[in-house]
């Protein structure tokens, strides 16, 4: 098999998100439902989480569930209109 460079535009990085936030399959392996727990332990070793953060890319909302958890003031950003909705949708 041949394998060719993809040209990454906004709808296809769109399109791509999309499919893994409503495949409940790959849904379950976005990064910060598998590591968000670890990745915000070091984080609060290092920075005094306070104010509002920014889970750019943010998904499903799972790191974003992770840091509300916390306490944690937080605004989610996605450029996959789907994710937007399931964020939404769980009221996240």
């Amino acid at each position: 098999m041949k394998y060719h460079d993809i040209e990454w535009t906004s709808e296809r990085i769109k399109t791509f998100w999309n499919y893994y936030s409503n495949n409940p399959a790959k849904n379950q392996i976005y990064f910060g439902k598998m590591f968000g727990d670890g990745v915000l332990k070091i984080i609060k070793k290092h920075i005094n989480l306070k104010g509002t953060v920014v889970d750019m890319g943010c998904g499903p909302g799972h790191f974003t569930q992770k840091l509300i958890a916390q306490n944690i003031t937080c605004i989610a950003i996605d450029s996959s209109p789907q994710s937007i909705e399931i964020v939404n949708k769980n009221k996240i």
